[in-house]
């Protein structure tokens, strides 16, 4: 999974919030070793990242720390609905208790969910944020 425009949302949080208030990294935990990646997690206060395995990291997180879950775009079928946004979503995030992982009850955190929009075409990846909605 990939963030499209990576680069827009990180001038757009250096922009809003001075490196002395706010330190942000850019991780990809696969570059570390294992003991590395625990030492990161447990130094987090605010984890973002897409859906997916590599938010376990969270459950190293300390208590009260944030996750922010970069959700996919909505798929519908006649069927069924993945991904299926609460009704407020995009429109209020809502920090809550509860996560997209199973680890949710092994730690005291808050999360909320964000979800994208697909890229636009001939671009690659599976999701995009809305800079601007989030201003």
């Amino acid at each position: 999974r990939s963030l499209v425009n990576q680069d827009e949302l990180v001038k757009l949080i250096r922009k809003a919030h001075p490196e002395d208030e706010v330190r942000l990294g850019l991780v990809e935990m696969e570059s570390f070793t294992l003991q590395e990646e625990v030492a990161i997690a447990s130094m987090t206060d605010v984890l973002i990242g897409t859906l997916g395995s590599a938010m376990w990291w969270a459950v190293f997180m300390p208590e009260g720390s944030g996750v922010v879950w970069l959700m996919p775009k909505p798929l519908r079928s006649e069927e069924h609905v993945l991904f299926a946004p609460d009704p407020l979503a995009g429109v209020i995030p809502i920090w809550g208790r509860s996560g997209h992982l199973e680890y949710q009850a092994l730690r005291n955190l808050r999360h909320v969910s964000l979800y994208g929009v697909a890229p636009p075409a001939g671009v690659p990846g599976n999701f995009e944020l809305d800079a601007h909605g989030v201003a």
